[in-house]
């Protein structure tokens, strides 16, 4: 019988990563904990994004709405691969692409001055931003009221989280589900899991899905073949 990953991202897992999983005797089960949905603020994301000559972006749902409403050539900041490519595909001029937000934070420290714009979830944190980044937040995280998998998951299963909002969302079902291994996409997720869930915690050494995914599978390989 196959064990779980709990996918619980909002977009699926790859493809080719499905596949290679399931040669390790994985099934990747996809159950999103949690929905982006915009706020009021959408109707002046234009009013104030042309304020300003510099704008971040740090995560792919930013990325596809705010690309509709630019007018003219923008100077980015971003966080992965997938938001700078839609960002450069529709003509902007990414100026760095940072793998997390503690990254693109010391960059702007050291190479930016200007004021610029964060445009955001309301759960972003702002105290890692220097000075001269404004907050504009204009989605937020709502729980997935279909998530269903969270009450049936076993020991062996491993959950994947891409936020600290769906850790929130599932120790909010069921705090006491504990797991031998567990995965964030990054170090952020990573500090909301609380340590007494899990044995291992995998967090790739860059914030994106394919880096993730591979720490995953190099897990498996290591240990869970073992047990």
């Amino acid at each position: 019988m196959s064990k779980r990953i709990i996918w619980t991202l909002q977009n699926s897992c790859p493809e080719k990563w499905i596949d290679k999983f399931i040669i390790l005797n994985f099934r990747v089960i996809h159950q999103p904990l949690i929905q982006l949905k915009l706020n009021q603020n959408i109707n002046q994301l234009w009013e104030n994004i042309k304020k300003y000559n510099f704008i971040i972006v740090t995560s792919q749902f930013s990325a596809k709405y705010i690309i509709k409403v630019l007018k003219g050539k923008h100077n980015v900041l971003s966080i992965g691969e997938i938001s700078t490519s839609l960002l450069r595909d529709a003509g902007h001029n990414v100026i760095f692409t940072a793998n997390n937000s503690i990254e693109l934070a010391h960059y702007i420290s050291e190479n930016i001055k200007s004021k610029m714009l964060h445009l955001c979830s309301n759960k972003s944190d702002k105290k890692i931003w220097p000075n001269n980044v404004d907050l504009f937040p204009f989605y937020g995280p709502i729980t997935n009221s279909e998530f269903n998998i969270n009450k049936k998951s076993k020991s062996h299963d491993i959950p994947v989280f891409g936020s600290p909002s769906g850790v929130n969302a599932w120790m909010n079902i069921n705090g006491k589900c504990n797991h031998n291994t567990i995965a964030a996409i990054g170090n952020t997720t990573a500090k909301h899991i609380p340590s007494k869930i899990y044995k291992y915690l995998i967090v790739p050494e860059k914030s994106t899905i394919n880096s993730l995914c591979s720490a995953i599978h190099e897990n498996i390989e290591k240990y869970e073949k073992t047990k």
